[in-house]
């Protein structure tokens, strides 16, 4: 029914318009086109009268001026549009004015003048009109020259004729055109009304059928046979709901073909749609899950209820990794929590799941069999600092042995400091032992506050005695407090223990020129307040994900780099260097996996990995880890 008075409403206003404007357009048209009649019946009547009042002036005017008011007054009978009249000569002296007619008063005053402006045309030997303001009213002036029996030109007689009959005229016309005006509305009132129904008619079928579609899954068709334009409109309304019935169905098709699991919920949690994906990666077997509110169904989504508030709330996505649901033991999970979001409001929430399981084994046995590696690489360096240690021991010892043995007992501080020394020497050989059982365990990673400098200083430490010698380390903190961070320390020092050795290789074993060997690893630490995307290179791009990239925008890290003057990495293996078993080194020199623990360890710690190398002039590898909040 909106509709229907809408558009009676919108044809009404229409046709009144164009009646208005029909009318307005008519009566302007007319009072012109009278305008120019009316000029041109006072110009030629005045014309016609003014030789004989120029007669009557000059016969009559000085010597009986009754008799010439009473001429004048028969001529003037005529001129009933007539409101001021002048006889005036060529220096523009008036010489008789209406006013002395009207009141029957012959002026014996002091010279009176005509306009200025207009001597131009008292002067004239051609007649002239035109529209004027005078008396705060439009006047139409005519002005036509008197010429003598000798055709001199003697007087001009002015004329002032008012517009009252003409707008008499036009209001008599306005008000037949406002009477026909209304004729014609009240005709339209009751045409739109009966157009409208039988334009609507049709309209409000196919609008019928546009509310069914939905209800019907877009199998609605209209069986309507006409003989005019509204048959294309229904042949093409028949063809688009087929259209967007078998989009429907490739779309569902697709969704439920999906390995990824996919449920969408309105903001009542109750499911829109869900794929067979989310089911079965949930253990639920129901095939009937529209309508139904999704923690009723899904139970183990209540885990991240407070998340997909959160997403309603604020409309801002999340993603949560390595997911564990209590019903579903020894699964990961990622999952992606969106917004639902239609012409800019939030109607829902699209959750996507992904069994990540396997992906996580795979990353722990790598990280098992790169401990194996680290072993084999450390175990000489180890080896040296235990004989180094016994060694200090077995000396410490035997001094104090001596000493004891000579009973001097003027000696005995000095045996006690033996004693510390061994007790010292013997906790640093524990630790060694905890660090090499520690790398043969598998250890699940377990975020826990370390101190950055601890932990390159232990690694630093063992590189050195486990890299080539001609290889040098140098470290330089350019940070006045502990740099602390949330992470696994083994896993750390695995990470840099990693680029430590690479370093070394690629300055050593990885030389084509064995004359050139050895060199310098220079390692810095850095403190960037707030890490900015600018800062990196185009390569940090290639290494890393966009999504981790983006995580640290804004957020204060820490920037290690480890820099080698070695042969550098060519541009295109930068892209291939952190895929497992991808190795340039010479055969029996690693397995390939060093710098694919790499970059899985750094974004374990929710860190990125940036690098800048030349051929042949070295290369420089950059961790930046977020810093504790």
């Amino acid at each position: 029914m909106k509709i229907k008075r809408r558009f009676f409403l919108s044809i009404s206003f229409i046709l009144l318009l164009t009646i208005i404007l029909i009318s307005f357009l008519f009566i302007t048209i007319f009072y012109f086109f009278l305008e120019k009649l009316f000029s041109e019946k006072v110009f030629n009547s005045s014309k016609i009268i003014s030789d004989g009042i120029v007669q009557i002036y000059l016969k009559y005017y000085n010597d009986n001026f009754n008799t010439f008011v009473k001429y004048i007054s028969k001529i003037f009978e005529s001129e009933k549009d007539l409101v001021d009249f002048y006889i005036v000569d060529m220096n523009g002296k008036i010489c008789f004015s209406y006013d002395e007619y009207k009141n029957n008063i012959k002026y014996n005053k002091d010279e009176r003048y005509f306009y200025i402006e207009f001597l131009d045309k008292i002067k004239s030997i051609e007649s002239f009109y035109q529209k004027v303001y005078k008396d705060k009213n439009i006047r139409i002036l005519i002005i036509h020259p008197f010429f003598d029996f000798y055709q001199r030109h003697t007087y001009s007689l002015v004329y002032y004729y008012s517009f009252n009959s003409l707008i008499l005229k036009s209001l008599l016309l306005l008000l037949f055109s406002l009477s026909f005006s209304i004729f014609l509305i009240i005709f339209a009132h009751f045409y739109a009304e009966k157009l409208s129904i039988f334009i609507l008619k049709p309209v409000n079928l196919l609008l019928q059928a546009i509310k069914l579609s939905h209800k019907e899954k877009y199998q609605t068709k209209i069986n309507i046979k006409t003989d005019y334009e509204f048959c294309l409109l229904i042949n093409e309304f028949n063809k688009l709901m087929q259209i967007i019935k078998n989009e429907k169905n490739l779309i569902t098709n697709v969704i439920y073909s999906l390995k990824s699991g996919i449920l969408v919920i309105d903001k009542n949690y109750s499911i829109i749609l869900c794929n067979q994906s989310f089911c079965r990666l949930l253990n639920i077997n129901n095939n009937q899950s529209e309508n139904k509110n999704c923690f009723d169904l899904f139970p183990a989504l209540n885990k991240i209820k407070d998340s997909i508030d959160n997403v309603l709330k604020n409309e801002n996505p999340i993603q949560l990794k390595g997911e564990i649901f209590t019903q579903i033991p020894y699964s990961y999970f990622n999952i992606e929590i969106k917004p639902l979001i239609f012409d800019s409001i939030c109607l829902g929430i699209i959750i996507t799941i992904d069994d990540i399981t396997k992906d996580i084994e795979i990353q722990k046995r790598l990280v098992q069999l790169q401990k194996g590696e680290l072993i084999n690489s450390i175990a000489n360096g180890l080896a040296h600092d235990f004989n180094n240690l016994i060694g200090s021991i077995k000396n410490t010892a035997v001094l104090a042995n001596a000493e004891i043995n000579e009973k001097n007992v003027e000696k005995l501080p000095e045996i006690g400091e033996y004693l510390v020394i061994i007790y010292d020497i013997a906790k640093n050989a524990e630790k060694l032992v905890k660090h090499l059982l520690s790398l043969s365990k598998h250890k699940d990673f377990i975020k826990e506050k370390v101190n950055l400098i601890n932990i390159l200083d232990e690694v630093i430490k063992v590189s050195r005695k486990s890299i080539d010698k001609d290889v040098n380390i140098e470290f330089n903190s350019f940070i006045n407090k502990n740099p602390i961070i949330l992470g696994d320390d083994i896993l750390l020092e695995e990470l840099f223990f990693n680029l430590i050795t690479n370093a070394s290789h690629s300055m050593t074993i990885m030389r084509k020129d064995k004359s050139i060997w050895g060199g310098i690893i220079t390692i810095n630490i850095f403190e960037v307040e707030q890490y900015r995307e600018k800062d990196i290179s185009e390569n940090c791009y290639i290494i890393n994900s966009l999504e981790n990239i983006n995580k640290l925008n804004g957020k204060k890290v820490y920037k290690i780099t480890i820099s080698d003057i070695g042969i550098g990495i060519e541009k295109d293996n930068i892209s291939k260097i952190f895929q497992p078993f991808f190795s340039t080194k010479p055969e029996n020199f690693g397995t390939g996996l060093g710098r694919s623990m790499v970059k899985i360890l750094t974004e374990l710690h929710e860190g990125i990995i940036d690098l800048y190398s030349i051929p042949d002039k070295g290369s420089t590898f950059t961790i930046y880890l977020p810093a504790i909040n």
